[in-house]
């Protein structure tokens, strides 16, 4: 079953790059974590993301993987004539393709690893696959966002309010790219920061006495 987990990543990532998207590539721990449930859920003949009393995170940070984003499909496919590698690896992969949350599940931007699990139910006959997809917490990005303008200021990141009092800091943890930009109509409207790992963004005001936002 390794070259049919092999052929599900590498039609993963056509379908990611036929959609401008970077590749996955095979991570260990992921895989494991991903067998392991595979073969869980092969044994009892019954699917879901929390048939074995755990979420998908409790899974793999069982397995040793610490992430930052983190999206698990499941999928079974059964014919009475069996499958050849290929053909197994396409049901699985087409049946995820046409459900529109798994498709968005292998579509995510950040997403860098997967580790797939495939095993088959002896009773059933069906085989039982499970993909995970991650962005690992060490490729998080943080940041911090002071207030030096002496007036409380709002900001959005990438559609997230936050309001912050003067003097404060705060510090963030996102897992990709974001985008900030002041909120208000005292902000200078014409600046928004893609934000940097282990960068320093100040609000003060500008000569005219509008807000601006700077990276420090």
């Amino acid at each position: 079953m390794p070259v049919v987990t092999s052929r599900v990543v590498d039609q993963t990532n056509s379908l990611r790059a036929r959609n401008g998207l970077g590749p996955v590539r095979i991570e260990p721990q992921l895989s494991r974590a991903a067998q392991d449930f595979a073969e869980f859920i092969a044994a009892s003949d019954r699917i879901g993301h929390d048939v074995d009393a755990r979420t998908p995170a409790e899974r793999v940070k069982a397995a040793g993987y610490e992430y930052c984003m983190l999206a698990e499909n499941l999928a079974y496919v059964v014919d009475s004539l069996g499958f050849t590698t290929d053909q197994l690896a396409a049901r699985l992969m087409q049946g995820w393709e046409k459900s529109p949350q798994h498709r968005r599940n292998l579509l995510l931007v950040p997403v860098t690893e997967v580790g797939v699990g495939l095993a088959l139910g002896a009773r059933s006959g069906r085989y039982y696959a499970v993909q995970l997809l991650a962005r690992p917490g060490s490729a998080a990005l943080h940041f911090e966002v002071a207030n030096r303008a002496g007036v409380p200021v709002d900001y959005e990141l990438d559609g997230d309010r936050y309001a912050l009092a003067p003097l404060v800091t705060r510090l963030h943890t996102r897992c990709a790219e974001a985008t900030l930009q002041l909120l208000g109509t005292d902000a200078a409207r014409d600046i928004s920061l893609t934000v940097q790992n282990g960068s320093h963004y100040g609000i003060g005001r500008d000569d005219s006495g509008r807000l601006r936002l700077r990276l420090e």
